[in-house]
């Protein structure tokens, strides 16, 4: 005989369960003649308290690095910031994570980065209109990892990160828009997130 109607649609199935909280990481900028940093340099405080120090200095340079967990699925991750010196100013170039377990692949990563936030004497020291004092930048990406390493490397450069303050010419933000000089100091610099 001919084949039946299909049945109804069945009920939507559960959500799933929600990624692991961020790790926050201080950074702290240090000036000329700092004594961990004859050029200065930054800080860098992880989310476990182990302190670090990159120094600013050449062509290029990283200005802070440090060990955070990423949630459930790695405990310890290196994480570093990268700038290059583009004769006037330290511009972003990079973020790069290193040592990331393959057992966080096919979720997603996220970076946020602080700008400063507006003040008396607060001054901001990237010409692109592509982002203002008290802006959020975003980077993020959906991993996609080989099977079996602990040593996995994710970089995240130009359009990988946008602004989160859409309106204007925001929307065309890129990371090496952004002098490493206007990252929030101190405690919630930035902050690193996993989800599913």
């Amino acid at each position: 005989g001919a084949n039946g109607a299909n049945g109804a649609a069945g009920a939507n199935g559960a959500a799933g369960a929600a990624g692991g909280a961020g790790s926050g990481v201080a950074v702290v900028n240090l000036l000329v003649n700092d004594p961990n940093c004859a050029f200065g340099g930054t800080k860098f405080i992880s989310s476990t308290g182990v302190i670090s120090f990159a120094c600013n200095g050449g062509a290029g340079t990283s200005f802070g690095s440090g060990l955070i967990s990423v949630g459930l699925c790695d405990s310890s991750v290196s994480l570093s910031l990268q700038s290059v010196y583009t004769g006037g100013d330290f511009m972003m170039s990079g973020v790069t994570l290193k040592d990331l377990s393959s057992a966080c692949n096919g979720q997603t990563l996220t970076v946020i980065l602080n700008i400063k936030q507006p003040g008396s004497g607060v001054e901001k020291y990237g010409v692109s209109n592509t982002y203002e004092l008290g802006d959020v930048i975003i980077c993020t990406r959906r991993l996609s990892l080989p099977a079996d390493s602990e040593t996995n490397t994710v970089v995240f450069s130009g359009s990988d990160c946008s602004n989160q303050n859409q309106a204007g010419p925001r929307a065309g933000f890129t990371l090496s828009n952004m002098s490493a000089r206007d990252l929030k100091d101190g405690a919630g610099a930035l902050a690193i997130q996993i989800s599913s």
